[in-house]
């Protein structure tokens, strides 16, 4: 009756959720599927027999979700892999643990994310939390993923979570343009000096514009290996990531969202929706509604750079 229940609940607002019974069999990853709207992304997939790896950096409260989702959904197969998105290290370390576990990997949902902290909280590397693990750790977990994601052409999709908060970034212009150019935005993730001279929501939309960037540029360089890489806004809920008292100024801009099931449907629908001409780096509003992203996060020049800036922060934690 409950996993009945909450299947009509997506498909009676987006019938085309029907697909997802087109998933059986297939394996999928998301990070902090222990909470929110991961939460509800996971629920979704096992409930259509999706096997499902939660990766989190709370242990505790990964397998109490597990828990809940085996008798929410009456299916077992969801797993807890060890992931702390701000350490190099830790995301190399989840990635070894499934590639022994799994020969093919289907769908990776790039939901985790810090949103308002302190510019003095860094990741494990020194850099700065909310950039470290919204990018830089979602680029990196990817990147050590591809030996698995590309096993099966054609059949395999990133869909990573950013937010229509990019567009309160300033601009970012490509090196030798007049403006805020891109190598020295991104330099000042790396020391306090630099964090410090931007605030708390605009290191947030920079980490959201920097996720949609890399969508756009895994796009361009592994659509011909018959990868799908989406980026999706799902809407703002009142979710564990944003302080209070910042969570009031956020959630009056930007599409909010009516629940974390509701919000699930943008990524849950990106996961499945049929290939066509034109997916591949497509950007999803909330309610699944294709939208387009502000101009210099699809920007060729710009992507590159931040590509080729994101390897060099990573390049010497490869195997």
């Amino acid at each position: 009756m409950g996993a009945t229940a909450s299947r009509h609940q997506y498909e009676e607002h987006f019938p085309s959720l029907n697909q997802l019974s087109n998933l059986r069999g297939k394996v999928a990853l998301v990070t902090e599927g222990d909470t929110g709207i991961g939460y509800e992304i996971c629920k979704m997939l096992l409930l259509n027999n999706v096997k499902v790896y939660i990766a989190s950096n709370s242990k505790e409260r990964a397998e109490a979700s597990i828990a809940q989702l085996m008798v929410e959904t009456r299916n077992v197969s969801v797993h807890f892999l060890p992931l702390d998105l701000a350490s190099l290290v830790s995301i190399r370390g989840a990635v070894d643990i499934i590639r022994k576990r799994e020969t093919e990997l289907h769908l990776l949902f790039n939901n985790a994310g810090e949103a308002l902290p302190q510019a003095k909280a860094v990741t494990a590397d020194g850099y700065d939390l909310v950039f470290g693990t919204n990018c830089l750790g979602h680029y990196f977990l990817t990147m050590l993923l591809l030996p698995l994601l590309l096993q099966k052409p054609g059949g395999t999709r990133v869909i990573n979570i950013s937010s229509e908060m990019h567009r309160w970034a300033p601009e970012v212009v490509p090196i030798g343009h007049t403006g805020d150019a891109s190598a020295i935005v991104w330099n000042k993730f790396k020391c306090v000096a630099g964090r410090e001279q931007i605030c708390e929501t605009m290191r947030c939309a920079y980490s959201k514009l920097g996720l949609l960037m890399l969508t756009t540029e895994l796009s361009k360089r592994f659509g011909g290996d018959g990868l799908i890489s989406v980026a999706t806004a799902p809407g703002i809920l009142g979710t564990e990531s944003y302080p209070h008292e910042s969570r009031r100024s956020v959630s009056t801009t930007i599409h909010p969202a009516n629940s974390t099931a509701m919000a699930a449907i943008t990524s849950l629908y990106a996961a499945t929706v049929q290939a066509t001409y034109g997916l591949n780096g497509a950007y999803f509003l909330p309610g699944a509604k294709l939208g387009v992203p502000r101009n210099d996060a699809i920007d060729i020049q710009n992507c590159d750079e931040l590509w080729n800036w994101v390897f060099e922060q990573v390049k010497g934690y490869y195997y």
